[in-house]
């Protein structure tokens, strides 16, 4: 990214209390947010609103104003907006880019140039599985997002179904091209016998088919290994031969999927799905089930993503693991696709938004 020396600096506010924290476990939200602003930073001067333990080390050029931690899960949805509203009116900026929690900050007479970008849904979400807590929780977020579609005028879609829900007017994938996203060479990560997978084992992201899936496959392929990713106190739901991962670094996370053959993504609700295209990026084919993201990564993959049903998963993993020349067609397809996404995602196009806001033509 680059800007003239003409243009002014542009100040920006970042709301993100999705932004990792330190010592704790993040979601994919967090993690972009984080490398969009180390990208931004560079051209524009950006302020962080997150929480106290923030890990500003990610974005080292920006500034954090913190709030208190979350006391509770209520806290974190309902109570912190209130106060990150506050940190927020109390600064000065030319745009404030919301990556969500901004239901308090709305509400406010003052009113801000502000750039919205939806990840998903909530009732995506709801419709996705867990507790019925959890989807209740998810619906009223729902109607907070509902408020933030009706109250700003400038919303960033990551895929298909925000695009569509939030009637935005950009789609710009949640993911930031770097170092780590290109593709391994064949010397330095070899190929092993092993599929992967990238989420929780409850939930939406359905971790338990994902290992059912991996049993079915080794009935023909007996030598194949699962290395998933996930929360720490998720190893124990995972069976004792899993190589399981917790809190990797972003170059961990691509030297896996740089190694593995496969990878696995059962979810039954992705807004986009930043494992996949990590996978496609590093020529490694993808075998998921239908839902928004996944379907729209495939049509850009062109051949490098299989979508399937829930029992025609392991099916689709075999036909890929017996037949290396299925497997470097489909790994050609991956990377070409993992680059047609990046295209999209370029950091720069933010940049262009917010001058757009400033202008007023946003």
């Amino acid at each position: 990214m680059s800007s003239s020396n003409e243009e002014r600096r542009l100040r920006v506010i970042v709301l993100c209390l999705e932004w990792p924290r330190i010592g704790r476990h993040t979601g994919g939200v967090g993690r972009y947010a984080a490398r969009l602003v180390d990208a931004l930073s560079r051209v524009c001067e950006v302020e962080v609103v997150a929480y106290d333990d923030a890990d500003m080390n990610l974005a080292p050029r920006a500034a954090l104003w913190g709030v208190p931690p979350p006391r509770s899960r209520f806290a974190r949805y309902y109570t912190d907006p209130v106060r990150a509203a506050r940190v927020v009116r109390r600064r000065h900026a030319d745009v404030v880019h919301s990556h969500g929690d901004d239901w308090a900050l709305l509400l406010a007479r003052r009113r801000l140039r502000i750039v919205r970008t939806f990840y998903g849904s909530g009732l995506g979400e709801a419709l996705g599985g867990g507790s019925v807590v959890r989807r209740l929780n998810h619906v009223v977020l729902f109607g907070l997002e509902l408020l933030s579609r009706a109250r700003i005028r400038t919303r960033v879609a990551i895929g298909p179904d925000s695009l569509r829900t939030f009637s935005c007017q950009h789609v710009i994938p949640p993911v930031v091209p770097s170092p780590t996203t290109q593709p391994a060479s064949a010397e330095s990560f070899p190929r092993e016998r092993a599929v992967a997978f990238i989420g929780a084992f409850d939930g939406r992201k359905r971790g338990w088919l994902a290992q059912e899936t991996w049993r079915q496959v080794q009935e023909t392929e007996p030598d194949v290994a699962l290395r998933v990713v996930g929360a720490p106190d998720d190893r124990e739901n995972f069976d004792a031969d899993v190589h399981f991962s917790a809190g990797p670094t972003d170059e961990e996370v691509q030297a896996l999927l740089a190694r593995s053959m496969v990878l696995i993504v059962p979810s039954t609700y992705e807004g986009f799905g930043i494992p996949m295209w990590e996978a496609l990026c590093q020529g490694t084919p993808v075998v998921a089930t239908g839902n928004p993201g996944s379907a729209w990564q495939a049509r850009h993959a062109r051949g490098g993503v299989f979508l399937a049903e829930d029992d025609e998963l392991a099916g689709k993993v075999c036909d890929l693991l017996k037949s290396p020349a299925a497997w470097a067609a489909a790994s050609t397809r991956a990377r070409d696709g993992g680059r047609r996404i990046s295209d999209l995602a370029d950091p720069s196009r933010y940049l262009e938004i917010y001058r757009r806001v400033v202008n007023g033509v946003g």
